[in-house]
């Protein structure tokens, strides 16, 4: 079945940041699928690592807001995601605050290392 491709993976390859990103994508797509069945809900998958960075700056501090100790595939409920989302813009006017990643990122950056 659908899960059958992301469980036959090879976990020790995810010490390599890179490897885990590729995986994000199918497991993303199982994610999906499963979505479809009657009574299932819709999951997003977030990579979490301990070399994670997607930031141009070396040694950003808003890096860590994506990294965890061992690697890790993080399921967030699409339900739960609407509802933060909503939430924060209701405490935030549209044009006046920055998203909710962003927000974290200049957080980080403020406290530095």
């Amino acid at each position: 079945g659908a899960c059958d491709n992301a469980a036959a993976a090879d976990v020790t390859s995810f010490e390599d940041f890179g490897e885990l990103m590729h995986l994000v994508p199918r497991a993303q797509a199982v994610a999906d699928q499963l979505a479809l069945q009657e009574g299932a809900v819709s999951v997003q998958v977030l990579p979490f690592h301990p070399d994670a960075s997607y930031s141009e700056m070396v040694g950003d501090p808003a890096d860590c807001s994506t990294r965890s100790p061992v690697p890790m595939l993080h399921l967030l409920r699409g339900s739960d995601v609407v509802q933060a989302e909503e939430m924060w813009a209701t405490l935030h006017a549209a044009d006046e605050a920055p998203g909710i990643q962003q927000r974290n990122s200049a957080y980080l950056r403020g406290l530095g290392w």
